[in-house]
């Protein structure tokens, strides 16, 4: 880490500070996927180079980052994390139909990776359910955001499923494999 855990403050996001994602660089660079595969145990990988490229999730000025309903209902909820005033994280989570704290949106300024940030926000998240009496979390990214799913594993997530036609109507993203991660809690 490359800063004390006491510079880092998490916010529950509100009307007032939802501009602040905006500024959050969720651009990345892919330069490996997961060669993903079953075994009587559940899912393996192997990590694979690939060509690099840059990914963006958002679309400037048209994504609006933060939804309405994250402000407005109680089965939803956000978290920006700020280090020295400067937002340098986010995450978006919601009450699922099967008794689950959905993870739809989690981002680290592209500045600010690898130093414990995304680990603070899923901590959060897993209070956010424990509150809540939801029996774990869980969440969904692609195979090419290896990054993205070694921290998740890190953080004790395990690969539950994957969809090889989730992204087939985004032409730039349609080979890419969805994987959904779960972290179930022992209550």
């Amino acid at each position: 880490m490359m800063f004390s855990i006491d510079e880092l403050r998490i916010e529950p996001v509100t009307c007032d500070n939802a501009p602040d994602a905006k500024t959050i660089d969720g651009t990345f660079i892919i330069d490996a996927r997961l060669l993903l595969s079953t075994s009587s145990d559940g899912f393996r990988f192997e990590i694979i180079s690939i060509p690099a490229y840059e990914k963006h999730y958002t679309h400037a000025e048209t994504d609006p980052r933060i939804p309405e309903s994250y402000l407005k209902f109680s089965t939803h909820a956000g978290f920006l994390a700020y280090l020295k005033n400067r937002p340098v994280g986010l995450l978006l989570l919601s009450e699922s139909w099967n008794r689950m704290a959905m993870i739809d949106d989690i981002q680290v300024d592209a500045s600010h990776r690898r130093q414990g940030i995304a680990t603070t926000l899923l901590k959060e998240a897993e209070i956010w359910a424990h509150q809540r009496n939801l029996s774990g979390l869980r969440l969904e990214t692609q195979d090419t955001n290896v990054a993205a799913c070694q921290l998740y594993e890190h953080c004790g997530f395990v690969l539950g499923g994957m969809d090889q036609y989730l992204y087939a109507g985004f032409p730039e993203s349609s080979k890419e494999i969805a994987l959904f991660w779960y972290r179930l809690f022992n209550n």
